[in-house]
């Protein structure tokens, strides 16, 4: 399971993005990235914990702030064996 949130920060103009990835068998955290990202460039995280095999997410804030797009992909060996994309809220940070 992986939950995703966009959140302003105190800086103009930048946002933090996180995400939790939690395994659905005995429920234990996996990763907890958290990056900055900037208004409109994209960010991007790589995971890893198998040779060859990465999670790989891409977060876009959108122009005026309020959504952001993102991707998530299963990567094996160099190839996207799965994807998923959709839009987030961008939550105040006050």
């Amino acid at each position: 399971m992986t939950e995703l949130s966009v959140t302003q920060t105190g800086d103009a103009g930048v946002y933090g993005f996180s995400a939790v990835i939690t395994d659905l068998q005995t429920a234990k955290v996996l990763a907890k990235p958290v990056l900055l990202t900037k208004l409109g460039m994209p960010a991007t995280v790589e995971l890893g914990a198998q040779p060859g095999v990465v999670l790989r997410f891409v977060v876009t804030v959108a122009n005026g702030g309020h959504e952001a797009s993102y991707r998530s992909d299963v990567v094996r060996n160099g190839k996207v064996e799965s994807a998923q994309s959709g839009l987030l809220s961008v939550k105040n940070s006050v």
